[in-house]
């Protein structure tokens, strides 16, 4: 979902970063990889992870050695605190793991097939990188708001891998936009009111609203099991029904965050929720495992929203993307609110 018009929006402070390669199809796909790694790690299961690798690194390490690596040079940090991008280099993807006893350099790549192709786990030393100059903006610095604006943003986008940023601030019914950086990493054009970012998971929040509003029309209860709404063959698995719709919106499901089967031959480089079809994400559902108990633990889980949102479309006979604009995009007249790009929408829209 595409997100731009700061009028629609009341006393927030909305900050949209552009990130180099963020956005790019195979950095998108390794996040995927990362987060399936940090599942099988929480779940003490290297064999999953030795599984999303390609012919050519199992030729290159046994099962019994890369378990073993993982065991005695993983477990023993305890449990995964945080998780962050660190950069690209060269062919290899990098992340930081924050664990319990210390921290690791997690780097990857894949192949063609969306398979391993590298992965290492290395101790990690920080590296702070700085722009050398001031990225360029449009805030006039006159205000004691522009002043306020620059100083929280300053150190945000002088970090180098940040291309631009948009904020909007609505105070005593005024509205004040800036734009920092550039819309492309060294295009020169400044973000403004008008440019298009893609809003990723903030995409929840209108799941959340389009909920309450069928909550409201008495269509769906927050209490109601979701086999309720959901095939049979789905409300058999003893697991699923332990699940109520309220714990699909705060994330207290139990659902792990993605599916075991997002990763395959099929996954699109630019949206790797594009090809996960509704059958995927049921053939998943059929004999799936919660990670908790219903209720007792928050943990985001992509799956559950995206499990809640096919619920709404089963109760509605209307695909999401309709929903979005009859019940919150077109009252609120946000018009670049959107799923799909136009031509002409297209232009606005910031790539990286």
């Amino acid at each position: 979902m595409k997100f731009s018009n700061f009028k629609t929006l009341a006393m927030l402070l909305i900050i949209m970063p552009l990130m180099t390669m963020a956005q790019s199809g195979g950095q998108r796909k390794c996040d995927l990889v990362v987060v399936l790694i940090k599942k099988y790690i929480a779940e003490k299961r290297p064999d999953m992870i030795y599984s999303l690798g390609s012919k050519e690194y199992k030729a290159a390490i046994s099962q019994v050695k890369f378990n073993n690596v993982v065991e005695k040079h993983i477990y023993i940090l305890g449990k995964i605190k945080e998780s962050s991008f660190i950069g690209f280099k060269k062919d290899l993807s990098k992340y930081k793991r924050e664990f319990e006893a210390g921290n690791i350099e997690l780097s990857l790549s894949i192949d063609k097939n969306n398979k391993l192709r590298k992965l290492s786990f290395l101790p990690f030393e920080p590296v702070v990188t700085q722009k050398t100059t001031l990225a360029p903006s449009s805030n006039p610095l006159k205000l004691k708001l522009d002043k306020e604006v620059d100083t929280l943003e300053r150190i945000y986008i002088q970090n180098s891998n940040i291309v631009g940023l948009s904020i909007g601030v609505i105070k005593d019914g005024q509205t004040y936009t800036y734009g920092y950086g550039s819309t492309q990493k060294k295009n020169g054009e400044l973000p403004d009111a008008n440019t298009i970012f893609e809003i990723g998971s903030i995409s929840k929040t209108f799941t959340a609203q389009l909920l309450a509003y069928y909550v409201n029309e008495r269509k769906i209860s927050l209490m109601d099991p979701i086999t309720k709404y959901l095939p049979d063959s789905l409300a058999a698995n003893p697991e699923l029904q332990k699940i109520k719709i309220v714990n699909l919106s705060n994330h207290t499901s139990g659902l792990v965050r993605l599916s075991d089967n997002i990763i395959n031959k099929n996954l699109d480089a630019v949206n790797p929720y594009r090809n996960y079809t509704r059958q995927l994400l049921f053939s998943h559902l059929k004999t799936c495992k919660l990670a908790s108990v219903p209720g007792e633990l928050y943990s985001c889980s992509n799956m559950g929203t995206g499990l809640l949102g096919v619920i709404l479309e089963r109760i509605s006979s209307k695909i999401y993307e309709e929903l979005v604009k009859e019940i919150i995009a077109d009252p609120l007249k946000m018009k670049s609110t959107f799923q799909h790009l136009t031509p002409e929408l297209e232009k606005r829209f910031t790539k990286v």
